[in-house]
């Protein structure tokens, strides 16, 4: 990794006409000692606040994976203005991979409703250094809601949706958000799924690797409860499926709570359950599984007795 630059922008949308006489603005604050970041503002109103989170949090990884180094909530040590622009650096020592890290991140202002924010990573020991980049906008307090592109009420969780924006509203008035490159830079795709071929395939399968699966997220309804709000991307993570890491046992949500339609009918026998239906038509069940990640996996064996 020699240098790498990632871009993408904080997006304002105003509900109330009566606030177009404020416009968006950018405050570094911090010292020497615990470092410098930058707040955003709209008016008087802070509406990010940097100061738990930091500017950014990555991991690196050799060529091989052997070796992984944690960078959390990383804030300047030098701040600098030039040329409209604020340019937050500083050098980062990645003890473990023995290597120097170049840090900057550079806010510019739009227009009165658009701030920038630009990411660039650079290094010159490793000929081949593998990373995942994450940052987020941080509302002072519990915000009204969250939206993202379909869902102006998004209960949290991993966001996967036409296009990759998302945000909280303030107050129920102002909107704030994120929103980068639909996919030609970041290789972002929505599609996590493919149609089944004509080999006899039913069903859309999965796509067994995905870029940027969990580009945004939206803190989910734990996290809000313990006052944890954010929306956030993550660059660089690519999900194999062909070659999985990690397992997770679900338990099985009590079949009480399993909704028939068209007459269905569930039975549990031991480990087995037994749908059954009581009609002519075509029956069926549905199982209230909930997970705050939208993206997954399941396995399991089913028998159809003819």
């Amino acid at each position: 990794m020699n240098k790498r630059i990632i871009g993408f922008i904080f997006c304002l949308i105003l509900f109330n006409v009566q606030m177009f006489a404020n416009e968006i603005g950018l405050r570094v604050l911090g010292n020497d000692q615990d470092g410098y970041y930058v707040n955003i503002y709209w008016g008087k109103q802070l509406i990010s606040d940097q100061s738990r989170s930091g500017e950014l949090e990555a991991y690196f990884d050799n060529e091989d994976y052997a070796v992984r180094e944690m960078l959390q909530g990383w804030k300047a040590t030098q701040v600098k203005k030039e040329n409209g622009k604020i340019i937050l650096s500083g050098q980062v020592y990645l003890k473990r991979l023995e290597t120097d890290l170049s840090v900057n991140v550079i806010y510019e202002i739009v227009n009165k409703n658009v701030v920038s924010k630009q990411i660039e990573l650079q290094q010159n020991n490793l000929s081949l250094l593998f990373y995942s980049l994450g940052t987020s906008i941080v509302p002072e307090c519990s915000p009204s809601s969250y939206w993202s592109f379909d869902d102006n009420m998004n209960m949290g969780g991993t966001v996967h949706e036409t296009y990759p924006a998302a945000g909280y509203i303030l107050n129920d008035t102002l909107a704030i958000g994120l929103l980068t490159d639909a996919g030609n830079r970041n290789l972002w795709t929505r599609n996590i799924r493919r149609r089944p071929s004509k080999q006899g395939e039913i069903g859309f399968r999965a796509i067994r690797e995905i870029c940027d699966a969990n580009l945004i997220r939206i803190s989910n309804k734990d996290e809000r409860l313990r006052q944890n709000n954010f929306v956030k991307y993550t660059f660089g993570e690519v999900s194999d499926f062909n070659h999985p890491v990690d397992t997770c046992l679900y338990p099985i949500p009590n079949v009480t709570t399993w909704k028939t339609y068209h007459n269905g009918y569930v039975k549990k026998h031991g480990n087995i359950y037994k749908i059954e239906k009581r009609g002519k038509e075509v029956s069926g069940v549905r199982i209230p599984y909930y997970w705050h990640y939208k993206i997954f996996c399941v396995n399991g064996k089913y028998g159809i007795q003819v």
